[in-house]
């Protein structure tokens, strides 16, 4: 059997349809743009902590609310130690290079 030709009423019908679509497809990343830097980076961190988590889980003889709870404790004072000392360095240089203007 032949399947029917599309005709020119079913093809007016979809080109709106594709426009309608596209259009509601870039509003959509329109409003998601903001979240695309912390959605990145939650990822990364995420993929850089599943082993730990995945370890913890055998230590923790599965207990997963622990092992998730540990690995959220792990990731926040791996991440948060390093930005803290890079911020007081860039505060005692700034107050260097403030007294060194004066």
């Amino acid at each position: 059997m032949k399947s029917p030709a599309p005709n020119a009423f079913s093809v007016l019908e979809h080109k709106p349809l594709l426009v309608l679509l596209l259009a509601v497809s870039l509003a959509l990343a329109w409003i998601l743009q903001p979240f695309f830097s912390p959605l990145l980076w939650s990822a990364i961190v995420a993929l850089l902590f599943a082993p730990l988590h995945r370890r913890l889980l055998l230590h923790l003889r599965h207990r997963r609310t622990l092992a998730a709870l540990l690995t959220i404790l792990i990731a926040a004072v791996v991440v948060a130690v390093p930005v803290a000392l890079l911020s007081a360095m860039l505060a005692y240089e700034a107050a260097g290079f403030l007294a060194h203007l004066q």
